[in-house]
């Protein structure tokens, strides 16, 4: 399983075409709403942060709005990684055009 979205397009056509199919790949996600996902990311700016953040995941678009910087365009890839509900992001982008790394699993049923 491979998903990639890219918001440098040349026209608005192509751009609504690309999200509209992006948006439908993400729905492979469905199968973990209301679990918990836990990530951890590397090279985050351009300071090159780390971090970890936890959140239920509500919406398989929560997979793309929990980890891409707000107002700026940007490229995000993800894949299906080594480990059981395991997956690696990358998102390049204005603060961070060598991308952002992240690395996701899937836990639990803890949005009760």
């Amino acid at each position: 399983m491979k998903i990639f979205y890219n918001t440098y397009f040349e026209s608005q056509d192509e751009s609504d075409w690309a999200w509209e199919d992006f948006v439908y790949d993400l729905k492979y996600f469905d199968k973990y709403l209301g679990k918990k996902a836990y990530i951890k990311g590397r090279n985050l700016d351009w300071r090159g942060s780390e971090g970890t953040k936890e959140f239920i995941l509500k919406d398989s678009k929560d997979m793309l709005w929990e980890l891409v910087p707000e107002n700026t365009n940007f490229s995000f890839h993800i894949k299906r990684a080594r480990g059981r509900n395991t997956y690696q992001a990358i998102c390049s982008h204005h603060d961070c055009p060598t991308g952002s790394f992240f690395n996701i699993s899937f836990r639990g049923n803890d949005a009760n």
